[in-house]
């Protein structure tokens, strides 16, 4: 049984088509990226599988579970990450506070930095391994905006590879999606799924499969 599936999905707003008969069938284990040219629909493909947008037809599921129409929270909280190409990072709060504010053993706890950082030191610890999936653990103490822009990408993969997704989608850029292969491999969470544009060359490496949406 696929982890996630996509079957004839069609959007439309007003008169425009953006979407039209698109499938899409992902195992567990396995990465795929979409591939296509600026307006292709690659993003609002991923809206519709991270319930940002509903289709007008077609359905999505997500382990055999039938999630089409469901709200981006729900979808979230049944295991489907992403990350965008517009990055959405605490830019006053170090790497290692960006992902800790993403696990979801210290959301249980709050948002409050300083008392859940004194009450528990695990959470920087295992803020700190996760940055070190995406070769970042060297720099848990810099400050966001200080960050290069193949790290500041790498650390939004952190981010969400934070929330132990079993489907992480990804929006960001070539300088991180060696960083983000690499995590995915080492801590075995989910399938990504990247869109980008279209270049010589194979985006996802060797064994992986790229998809021309129409």
């Amino acid at each position: 049984m696929a982890l996630i599936e996509a079957a004839g999905v069609h959007v439309r707003f007003g008169d425009r088509v953006v979407l039209e008969s698109i499938d899409l069938v992902v195992p567990e284990g396995e990465f795929h990226g979409l591939m296509g040219p600026n307006g292709a629909g690659k993003t609002t493909f991923f809206n519709v599988l991270t319930g940002r947008v509903k289709p007008s037809r077609g359905s999505i599921r997500l382990d055999g579970e039938d999630v089409t129409g469901l709200s981006s929270h729900r979808i979230a909280a049944k295991g489907v990450a992403r990350s965008f190409q517009i990055m959405t990072l605490f830019d006053e709060f170090t790497a290692c506070e960006n992902v800790t504010v993403a696990l979801p053993s210290f959301r249980a706890r709050g948002f409050d930095m300083r008392r859940a950082a004194a009450g528990d030191n695990g959470f920087a610890e295992t803020a700190l391994g996760v940055l070190a999936t995406v070769g970042l653990a060297d720099k848990g103490a810099v400050r966001a905006r200080d960050l290069s822009y193949g790290d500041r990408r790498a650390l939004e993969i952190a981010v969400a590879l934070a929330q132990s997704p079993r489907v992480l989608c990804l929006g960001a850029g070539r300088a991180a999606q060696g960083k983000a292969h690499r995590g995915c491999d080492r801590t075995r969470h989910g399938i990504p799924v990247r869109a980008g544009r279209p270049h010589i060359g194979d985006p996802l490496g060797p064994g992986r499969r790229p998809r021309h949406p129409a």
